[in-house]
């Protein structure tokens, strides 16, 4: 056979070139394959299940009322919390998981719909029942009921509403009289100019009388109407048909809609009980059924029901990531043949990181997604003039937009004093006497990103560096890990430290070996002993706030001209900053925002909270990961270690806590459904962090939990396996290797350091990894990452083959870490990290061949382009 259809193609294509890519199509829709290398563009539209969200529920509408997304329930008597003894209907906040006042108690089978800032909610008072009955409100808490069509003998069950150009159509689905439904269930139709007067459609309007069809949601674009309906079929599954005038219907080739699956199953409601989670793990499955959807922020939400189709039901939510449009009209595939792109990037080498169609020459936007990958040609038909922007790569590189998987993003101070890459102490000196002399005394003089491995001498920097230039002000910069700072002699006093102030659990204040005093420099947990005692600067709160959002936009500024399209940010993300960003259309980074890692019940309930205002499902905003420590870094000499340093042998690092506290912590947050992340650098701080994640698994059970480990710097061998094993993700920064290799050896000796950002290792191992820079401790700058990644050199470029060359990457799967990794660490990678249709349209334009440049030019390339969203947002002068 394969044979067969592989001499068929040959044959066609041979004579009938014309026809060729017409061939293919048919093949491809008829589900043969045909070996084609190019991506074929009107394939099924992409839903993406995310799971269960409750039980006992069938008929829901999710809908947009007044700009707040809404899940319209109808609950059945049998609902698992239906206390009242009868069925009623109500709204649910997507965001806030808060319901509205019950309505319509003892009314079933209800669907809404949304027009002029009123709510529709059509329903039946009985099963079977002889009339429709609608209920109004424009407030979602006072109804009007009235009945609006009377159909004696007839036996109506579900119902949907739809708005044509110039009037409202009506669905029902009916059981009764068989000359009328055939065979059970069957569609009819009304129409209406005003919602309150309905004309019956004659009976030869309906759909479908010849077998078990069952009709839920209708739609209306361009002149169809789009019949979204259960049919059995190897079980029960949601096609779509459509027709103009509800006679003639003519039926999706890419149908089902939906069909059963294992992902239904999965769990989207971190408040279900063990006992709810069981019910569903053991729940014979055999359908899908009742879709509904609306459109909300560019995307389709979606809600279905599946279960054993004989009154066992679960309600689930799916995705769509486009808009209604797109969606309905990707099922007739001739519709989406030649659809005006917004933007089309022709004439490029494109990397896409989709291993099915690793290469490309040309990519197409259609709002915020990617529409179309390919050829020249077969892209050039979704140009159309005005319609369509277009950019001629002329060869150029483009890759998905990078995604920084840890990096502590925010303002950029004007004042800050920047000591990154300097090699003399006496800077530090001369940068802070220029920086008194534009304040006032009293005044908080704050830098930092010094690393004393760079200094001529590698000694640690002291207070008497700064003390001759600014006996009047508190003054604090920090090493370039964040882990230690140094601070002058005004700060020290006006702590209260003295030669005699014991180190804090966790932290070490690092003293003079003569004479004990502190020298200035404060590790770790020592750094919360600091007061700074600084008088406040006067500005107006008018001052303050522009000043803050010049800082801000500076701060994106420089994300957007390096190629960074989105991030993941660990505590101390500023939800309301982005929320404004987005608001003035100025957002440029999608974000990922967690919080600290407590046992505190008010703050969990406060992330509990943020969890549903900034859902997994969102595009933009989104809250993250709880982050802990459990050590300092290895440049600090504060990274926890199971055996000595070499360079302090009485040492082996600092535990930010106890193993049992750590635990604990971890327990907890996992038992209440939360992504976990832990800071941990030397092999024992990730051995402990391992031991907790494993031990939540135990106690709470199997889930897909992408706990990660940030940094994940040196590992025991015996714990790289564990990664894979336990799902955990390495969110890792490349370029600490290239920075702390100068002095990796001399702290932990060359046998530890075979473990060292041991990336290929973790790869062989089966293990995710997310690359970031954990900017400002390193350059934002992803190139950077790239360089250290494939090099394992130092920024000069020194000879030779690199810090253990074994451990080294490709160019292609270094930028597969940095974009489809970090997206599988915020549980996006089927949204984002590859240039793939459906995909956000978020990638960067290079000015030079990454994968063919030598690697001393890679740090020198630059972002020509960066596009998110489908919108460039950066564009260097120079480019064109």
């Amino acid at each position: 056979m394969q044979y067969l259809m592989k001499y068929l193609i040959h044959l066609i294509t041979q004579r009938f070139t014309l026809w060729a890519s017409e061939f293919i199509l048919m093949l491809t829709l008829l589900g043969i394959p045909c070996g084609a290398s190019e991506p074929i563009h009107q394939a099924k539209p992409k839903i993406q299940k995310l799971g269960t969200i409750d039980i006992d529920l069938v008929e829901t509408t999710p809908i947009v009322f007044k700009g707040k997304l809404y899940r319209f329930e109808y609950v059945r008597q049998r609902y698992w919390a239906n206390k009242t003894g009868d069925s009623y209907f109500r709204f649910i906040d997507h965001e806030t998981g808060q319901a509205t006042p019950a309505f319509a108690k003892g009314y079933h089978l209800g669907s809404a719909f949304v027009d002029n800032d009123k709510v529709y909610v059509s329903c039946v008072s009985i099963w079977d029942a002889p009339n429709i009955e609608l209920f109004t409100s424009s407030d979602l808490s006072t109804w009007e009921h009235r009945t609006i069509i009377e159909r004696p003998g007839f036996g109506i069950f579900n119902t949907s509403i739809c708005k044509t150009d110039q009037d409202y159509v009506l669905m029902y689905e009916i059981g009764k009289p068989p000359e009328f439904s055939g065979h059970r269930f069957t569609s009819l139709f009304a129409r209406s100019k005003d919602m309150l007067n309905w004309q019956l459609l004659p009976p030869e309007c309906n759909y479908a009388k010849d077998r078990y069809t069952a009709p839920h949601c209708l739609r209306y674009l361009d002149g169809w109407f789009y019949n979204f309906y259960l049919e059995a079929h190897e079980g029960y599954e949601m096609r779509v048909v459509r027709s103009k005038d509800f006679i003639h219907w003519e039926k999706s080739p890419l149908n089902p809609v939906l069909q059963f699956s294992e992902d239904d199953k999965k769990i989207a409601n971190e408040n279900f009980t063990a006992q709810q989670r069981g019910k569903i793990a053991q729940a014979k499955n055999i359908n899908n059924s009742d879709i509904d959807f609306c459109e909300y922020q560019g995307r389709l939400i979606i809600n279905y029901s599946w279960g054993n189709q004989h009154g066992v039901e679960f309600l689930a939510e799916a995705v769509f990531q486009g808009d209604q449009d797109t969606f309905l009209r990707s099922w007739f595939p001739e519709m989406t043949a030649h659809p005006a792109a917004d933007l089309v990037i022709t004439n490029a080498k494109i990397v896409t990181i989709d291993k099915e169609h690793p290469r490309a020459e040309a990519v197409a936007f259609k709002g915020e997604f990617i529409m179309a990958v390919g050829s020249n040609d077969t892209l050039e038909k979704y140009v159309q003039k005005g319609l369509s922007k277009k950019i001629d790569a002329r060869g150029r590189l483009v890759v998905p937009g990078f995604n920084d998987a840890h990096i502590h993003f925010s303002d950029i101070d004007p004042d800050y004093i920047d000591l990154r890459y300097i090699t003399d102490p006496k800077i530090i000196t001369e940068k802070v006497k220029a920086a008194v002399a534009n304040v006032r005394p009293g005044e908080l003089i704050r830098g930092g990103r010094w690393e004393h491995e760079m200094f001529h001498n590698k000694q640690w920097p002291t207070k008497e560096l700064i003390d001759p230039v600014a006996p009047n002000n508190p003054v604090v910069l920090s090493r370039a890990d964040g882990h230690s700072v140094l601070v002058n002699s005004y700060v020290i006093r006006n702590s209260g430290i003295t030669k005699d102030t014991p180190d804090p659990y966790g932290g070490e204040i690092q003293r003079d070996p003569v004479t004990g005093e502190p020298t200035g420099i404060f590790k770790e947990r020592a750094q919360g002993l600091l007061k700074y005692g600084d008088k406040p600067v006067h500005r107006t709160p008018e001052e303050q706030q522009a000043r803050r959002m010049r800082g801000w936009q500076a701060a994106f500024d420089m994300a957007r001209k390096n190629g960074v399209t989105s991030m993941q940010l660990p505590p101390g993300g500023d939800f309301d900053i982005y929320h404004k960003f987005q608001d003035m259309d100025k957002l440029t980074a999608r974000v990922y925002i967690g919080g600290p890692l407590t046992d505190d019940e008010e703050k969990l309930k406060r992330y509990a909270e943020l969890q549903k205002r900034y859902p997994k499902d969102g595009n933009w905003i989104r809250f993250g990961y709880l982050k802990g420590f459990i050590d300092g870094t290895l440049g600090s000499g504060t990274a926890l270690f199971f055996d000595p340093y070499i360079d302090a042998p009485d040492k082996t690092g600092l535990p930010m806590m106890p193993y049992e506290k750590l635990e604990q912590l971890v327990l907890n947050a996992d038992k209440l459904g939360f992504q976990i992340g832990i800071h941990a650098i030397g092999d024992e701080g990730n051995h402990w962090v391992l031991n907790a994640y494993e031990k939540a698994r135990q106690m709470n059970g199997d889930r897909d939990r992408r706990h990660r480990i940030e940094h994940a710097q040196v590992l025991h061998p015996d714990d790289i396996p564990r990664f894979a094993a336990l799902g955990v993700v390495a969110s890792m920064q490349p370029t600490h290797c290239i920075t702390d290799k100068r002095f990796a050896e001399k702290r932990i000796g060359k046998e530890r350091c075979k473990g060292a950002y041991a990336w290929q290792r973790l790869l062989d191992a089966g293990a995710a990894i997310a690359f970031g820079t954990d900017y400002p401790v390193e350059p934002i700058d992803p190139l950077e990452g790239l360089y250290a990644a494939v090099t394992r050199k130092d920024r000069a470029g020194e000879p030779g083959d690199g810090w253990f060359p074994t451990q080294k990457l490709s160019m292609e799967k270094a930028i597969e870490l940095y974009t489809l990794g970090s997206a599988y660490a915020e549980f996006m990678e089927g949204r984002k990290g590859m240039i793939k249709v459906g995909y956000l349209g978020d990638v960067v334009i290079f000015n030079e061949d990454l994968m063919t440049l030598p690697h001393e030019r890679i740090m020198s390339a630059k972002v020509d382009y960066t596009i998110v969203g489908g919108k460039v947002v950066y564009q260097r002068d120079e480019a064109q």
